[in-house]
């Protein structure tokens, strides 16, 4: 992607991306996985979502490509979680669902139980549950 972005932009040109940020920081995102594993229920064996998350990585991946002029930021991004069932919609991922389906309906219960519980924590403490970005802009030279 980052090759082809390098080749139709006109010198000077500018491409901005978006991509996930740290996991720390993106209690959004982790809160399945880690309350999955928190209950001894495998994931699948798949590459995390955050495997781009430092600007090292970033700034190599990116002049290998062609691009120069990099600029990095970490945004974080609260979403309307009010509740927890505000955040159930999460459950529909296909890999989620799937992994829901094969529940046995005690284990579905301390899950579930569970997301209510770190959710309900972060809402009584008054913080926001997001999660954070890293936006680049790019310049070709």
């Amino acid at each position: 992607m980052l090759r082809e972005a390098h080749r139709i932009l006109k010198d000077d040109g500018v491409a901005c991306f978006t991509i996930w940020g740290r996991p720390e920081n993106s209690f959004y995102f982790t809160l399945i996985p880690n309350t999955l594993k928190k209950l001894n229920i495998p994931l699948p064996n798949l590459r995390s979502n955050f495997h781009l998350c430092k600007e090292s990585i970033l700034h190599d991946l990116l002049n290998t490509n062609g691009f120069n002029k990099i600029n990095i930021c970490y945004i974080f991004i609260p979403f309307p979680v009010f509740k927890p069932e505000d955040f159930y919609h999460n459950f529909d991922a296909p890999i989620y669902s799937e992994i829901l389906e094969k529940m046995e309906a005690n284990t579905k219960r301390e899950f579930l139980n569970e997301i209510d519980v770190q959710i309900n924590n972060k809402l009584h403490k008054n913080q926001f549950i997001g999660a954070e970005f890293i936006l680049i802009a790019t310049r070709k030279f």
